[in-house]
């Protein structure tokens, strides 16, 4: 017994002058700081905090005296002809301007929609988190949604002793209730990547398919077999069932998603279709003529796959789902829910931007694919703006920087295809004239350390699983538990 105290003892002295060398950086961020990031490099630790809550579109929230915000008082804005004003002139929660200190700034989404999302540290999307590679990262998650549990998700990333904490909810780890602070440890590491050299500036570019109704309400209609009715009356289900009940679907009538697309967003904002430019707001991405920039696409969509490019440009792919491939030059990057891409766009030279400073950035759903859509301006996209000025762009200038991108005819011949990534089928409709690079032919830029590599032994085991959503059991195997 006081053999086991002492040894006891020691392992905690040991725990306790281990935990005094580590050294780590706390980082701050809120809803004043897209990205947070650990300055110094050469710390053990990078900690962030993670506030998870409900918040409504075009609102402004009172800001307390420690520069936080918790939703709890706000004033309702909208965009009249490009500018914010309140929707209440006698409203002076938040001044009159909307540059007053007093409140955060309001989140317009699409321009149309109103209605409540989830916010991560007081934004939509949540912030951009910049650590060094092998740094330990703690995430303290903070739940205050009234009903919904959340877990998180590293979609991916390479970790070391905390796989087991990387999401998702009722398959690695418990959710986390709005009773609950939870600790997320994750070593994001990768294997050896000092072979490329990478002087490019950086963007990182984030899509969103934003619906009409809130993600739980189309979670239940979706999943529990009924599919979605576009209506809010119950009088008129009887009168319309068939008829009411969407989905998007391409020009072959395949269907692309379950629900009828309401509209993209690029890094939080975007354009409904029956919305004018002027009263919206788009995200902008500044570049320097000459210069080289390295953009990294995050497939945050829930529902739809999209077919990004930019106006005029073309794309090198770098790396898919943070592994650096061997550059391939497209002119599209198919990207699908959860998949990510890197890829670099050399800005133009300055003598090449004699008649615009500014190009569209364009996301467009699969669902024009029928022999005419060529032809066609896609109406099912997300936009923003590559802007070569170093002043901000206006909303008023959005229609006309809008109206000079091509259609695919115009952008791509018969005699000079384009080159779409990740197409989800062999081949785009002949008229298109775009040829697919598909993800089994690209190759990595370095191989993997040879610790990494499995050992193959005589046999193999293939493991299918299965969850059965009305039952809420699980397979293995087709065995059930």
């Amino acid at each position: 017994m006081f053999r086991l105290s002492m040894l006891l003892e020691v392992f905690c002295l040991l725990i306790f002058f281990a935990h005094q060398q580590v050294i780590a950086e706390v980082v701050t961020c809120n809803h004043n700081t897209p990205v947070c990031e650990c300055i110094r490099t050469n710390d053990e630790v990078c900690k962030f905090t993670l506030d998870i809550e409900m918040l409504q579109t075009f609102t402004r929230y009172r800001v307390d005296d420690t520069g936080d915000s918790r939703g709890t008082a706000g004033s309702v804005w909208r965009i009249n002809n490009g500018e914010w004003e309140p929707v209440d002139p006698a409203d002076n929660l938040c001044g009159t301007a909307i540059t007053d200190p007093e409140c955060t700034q309001p989140f317009g989404v699409d321009g149309y929609t109103f209605r409540s999302f989830i916010a991560v540290n007081g934004r939509i999307p949540g912030p951009t988190l910049i650590v060094t590679e092998g740094q330990l990262v703690k995430v303290n998650v903070i739940n205050r949604l009234a009903s919904e549990s959340v877990s998180v998700h590293w979609h991916g990333m390479h970790q070391r002793n905390s796989n087991w904490m990387d999401g998702v909810e009722h398959v690695t780890q418990c959710e986390k209730d709005n009773t609950q602070r939870k600790i997320l440890l994750s070593q994001l590491t990768d294997f050896d990547i000092t072979s490329y050299e990478d002087n490019s500036e950086d963007h990182t570019l984030s899509f969103l398919d934003w619906q009409k109704s809130s993600s739980l309400d189309l979670f239940t209609q979706i999943n529990s077999g009924i599919r979605y009715f576009d209506i809010d009356k119950a009088s008129e289900l009887s009168r319309q069932a068939e008829a009411s009940r969407t989905y998007s679907s391409d020009g072959d009538g395949a269907e692309i998603g379950p629900v009828s697309y309401w509209s993209g967003l690029i890094n939080g904002r975007g354009r409904h279709s029956s919305v004018d430019y002027i009263n919206s707001s788009l995200s902008e991405f500044n570049v320097t003529a000459g210069n080289t920039y390295r953009f990294r696409l995050i497939g945050a969509q829930s529902l739809y796959a999209y077919r990004f490019s930019i106006e005029d440009h073309n794309l090198t792919v770098i790396a898919t789902d943070g592994q650096f491939i061997e550059p391939v030059r497209v002119d599209y990057i198919i990207i699908h829910s959860g998949e990510r891409y890197d890829f670099l766009l050399k800005a133009k030279e300055e003598n090449k931007l004699v008649s615009t400073q500014y190009f569209i950035i364009h996301a467009v759903t699969l669902s024009m694919t029928g022999a005419a859509a060529p032809d066609y301006i896609e109406q099912e996209s997300a936009e923003a703006i590559l802007n070569y000025n170093p002043l901000e762009v206006r909303s008023s200038q959005y229609a006309g920087i809008a109206a000079n991108r091509l259609t695919v005819s115009q952008r791509c011949a018969s005699i000079d295809k384009c080159i779409a990534l990740n197409c989800p089928f062999k081949n785009f409709p002949q008229s298109f004239n775009i040829n697919c690079t598909h993800i089994n032919e690209l190759e990595l830029l370095t191989d993997y350390p040879n610790e990494d590599l499995p050992t193959f032994a005589d046999s193999r085991l293939f493991f299918n699983f299965g969850f059965e959503g009305t039952r809420l059991t699980s397979a293995i195997n087709a065995q059930w538990q």
